[in-house]
């Protein structure tokens, strides 16, 4: 063998050594193919991908590993090769079963008088799954209902989406590589400009809101989030700002606000006047009770009138007698007689007469009837003055419950004593902070609705009594005071209205329809309590008044 023999060995076998390397790379899988699709060869890293051992393989065939039963493709790979090498996608499978996309260069070379075809096939899985990502996301953005910005970390626009467009009335053209206003630290105030940036500087997402007027002049709100976009490696390489125009919202909430404010000045001549016709509902329970009361005071006044005559009378007989006295007294002190017992038996006479001895006894009983009427009186005055006196507003202090019911029963008394036998069952509870005189107004709407209630299921011939219990217990937290009758009750359809102002189903003159509603809101909202009714036709009422121990 000569030198160029072995020169051309040498060549041989390098150009070889290298074509062996290359078949044998780990990045890409590499198929030896014959023209009919049958598999000759394959390198390491195809055998390691579809799972089969190089015998196995060189008993395949394209078509096997795509496992399909048409031959199209290997075809069509077959005889364009001819022209160059062929490019194309398509899914093949595993010996297990398990798919993947593969991209596949598939040329042939000349081999002295034989053609042989390669297949250089790369696991584009994931890149195909990436990009189907990025195309989801793409659709979305596009397709959001928000308008959204990608920029660079100094602001300026790369992406904006056909939402962003509308909004700012500007082409996407227009908007690549510029700096949003929102960027701007000329158009911004400075604080919130700096706040924004250090924020995002930080790693951390900014929430705000952006006033904007767009070219044509017309004006917007923007609620703004702008949140920055890390590498793996921490760093901050882009910036994703989501907006939505609120523009609407803000104008809605600006009248909102002008509504707020005529409620809250409506309110305020509302609670005036709530005021004014709690006074007046409480004028009004007062006029109804008003005949009763004077009916009370005139009972004991009668009696005391009736004593102060008969007392006249007494005195003028007491005048008599100690007429009778001076007389015999400027007798004896003009007589020279020592002998006194003829003036004596006349000043006996003179007693016996006008019954001394009866009316020194009868004027105790007298004195004490009078004594007990002129308390009652007494009483009645002072609790009527209790009752009715105004309050100042919201004024709270210590209330006895049990005192408020005894003196509220003495203002009601006439209005109940002719319908109800009271029973009453009032246990030793704590004091309450309230207003002693709204809470006393709720009683005593609450016991006459009670005497009503028993009146109305009673015929007005009857003589017959309903029953009026009164309780009053407490827990750790509240104090309860119950009045329960056997009237006739509330129907079911009326209970979901009943503390509804002006709601009555008393006639005419009868009932303002403000007893119940004024009650809850004096109990419910300004004591911070519960208004309970419970009730069955023509089985009775039950009201359970709860209030906080501490308020």
């Amino acid at each position: 063998m000569n030198i160029n023999d072995i020169n051309e060995v040498r060549t041989y076998s390098i150009e070889a050594l290298k074509y062996k390397k290359l078949f044998n790379n780990d990045i890409y899988m590499i198929l030896e193919v014959s023209s009919e699709g049958k598999i000759i060869d394959a390198n390491k890293a195809a055998l390691n991908e579809y799972g089969y051992t190089l015998d196995e393989m060189k008993k395949l065939t394209l078509l096997d590993l795509r496992r399909s039963k048409t031959n199209n493709l290997t075809s069509y790979q077959i005889e364009n090769t001819s022209e160059g090498a062929i490019e194309f996608q398509a899914i093949n499978y595993r010996k297990d079963g398990s798919s993947f996309y593969v991209e596949v260069k598939f040329f042939s070379v000349n081999l002295e008088d034989e053609k042989v075809f390669f297949s250089i096939i790369r696991n584009i899985t994931e890149h195909k799954f990436r990009l189907e990502q990025i195309e989801k996301l793409s659709k979305a953005l596009e397709q959001a209902s928000s308008a959204i910005i990608i920029t660079d970390v100094k602001g300026k626009i790369n992406y904006a989406n056909k939402k962003f467009e509308n909004v700012v009335k500007k082409s996407r053209d227009e908007l690549i590589g510029k700096t949003p206003h929102l960027f701007n630290p000329d158009i911004q105030p400075k604080d919130s400009f700096n706040n924004m940036w250090n924020t995002i500087k930080s790693g951390k997402e900014w929430k705000g809101e952006y006033f904007h007027q767009r070219r044509d002049g017309t004006a917007f709100w923007w609620d703004v989030s702008i949140a920055p976009v890390k590498d793996d490696e921490g760093k901050i390489i882009y910036l994703l700002g989501i907006t939505d125009d609120i523009t609407e919202k803000k104008n809605i909430l600006q009248i909102l606000n002008t509504k707020n404010d005529e409620l809250k000045h409506t309110l305020k001549k509302l609670k005036d006047t709530q005021m004014q016709l709690i006074q007046e509902d409480k004028m009004a329970s007062i006029g109804q009770l008003s005949a009763g009361i004077a009916h009370e005071i005139n009972n004991p006044l009668g009696f005391i009138i009736s004593n102060f005559r008969s007392l006249k009378k007494y005195t003028d007989k007491f005048e008599n007698v100690i007429s009778g006295y001076r007389e015999f007294k400027s007798s004896l002190e003009n007589s020279s007689n020592s002998n006194f017992i003829n003036e004596i038996n006349i000043l006996n006479e003179i007693e016996k007469k006008n019954k001394l001895d009866f009316i020194l006894e009868d004027l105790k009983e007298l004195l004490n009837d009078t004594d007990v009427g002129l308390e009652r009186v007494r009483k009645i005055v002072l609790t009527l003055r209790m009752f009715a006196h105004e309050n100042i507003e919201d004024e709270f202090e210590e209330y006895d419950m049990n005192l408020g019911l005894k003196n509220t029963l003495i203002i009601a008394n006439n209005e109940i004593k002719y319908t109800s036998n009271v029973e009453t069952s009032l246990n030793d509870i704590p004091l309450v902070m309230a207003n002693s005189n709204e809470i006393n107004q709720v009683l005593l709407n609450m016991l006459v609705n009670a005497s009503h209630a028993i009146k109305e299921k009673q015929p007005e011939s009857s003589n017959k009594f309903g029953i009026l219990k009164i309780n009053t217990y407490n827990d750790e937290k509240y104090v309860y005071c119950s009045i329960e009758d056997n009237g006739i009750g509330i129907p079911e359809e009326n209970m979901s209205k009943i503390f509804n102002p002006f709601f009555t189903t008393k006639s005419i003159g009868k009932g303002t329809g403000l007893g119940l509603s004024i009650s809850y809101d004096i109990i419910k909202n300004k004591h911070r309590g519960d208004l309970i009714v419970e009730s069955n036709v023509n089985v009775g009422t039950k009201v359970t008044i709860k209030l906080p121990i501490n308020q």
